[in-house]
């Protein structure tokens, strides 16, 4: 069996490019986008395919130009650091303990927005675990 290789070297010319870009992008909280996730470090979330992008919700704005994001999967697991949820008519899951700060300039494509009753349970587990 062949041992995934992970692409550092596509996705720093993916990088360079998303560093480049000068378009305004507003965003919100509460909001689910297609980011460029890119390509990171062990255990860390990747991003899938050509612009290593994966869906990713908002949970904080920090300013205008940067966001506390939280990664999304399809595997369902509800658990400290798991809070899963229908969006879209599918089953997705926030992976709380991969929470972190992004630039809006990876934001490639608004999904949508999760209801208020949700975002309060997310906030609530993202509590919990930082606590």
């Amino acid at each position: 069996m062949e041992k995934y290789q992970k692409d550092f070297d596509r996705w720093n010319v993916v990088k360079k490019n998303i560093n480049a870009k000068n378009r305004r992008v507003f965003f919100y909280e509460k909001e689910i986008w297609w980011m460029n996730v890119g390509i990171n470090v062990g255990s860390e979330q990747d991003g899938k395919g050509n612009l290593f992008i994966r869906p990713v919700f908002i949970y904080k704005k920090i300013n205008s130009r940067t966001f506390l994001g939280i990664p999304l999967t399809k595997v369902l697991k509800e658990d400290l650091e798991h809070v899963p949820f229908y969006f879209d008519y599918d089953i997705s899951t926030v992976i709380i303990s991969q929470i972190r700060v992004f630039d809006r300039k990876r934001l490639e494509h608004r999904m949508g927005s999760v209801s208020d009753y949700l975002f309060l349970k997310i906030k609530k587990a993202v509590i919990a675990f930082v606590s």
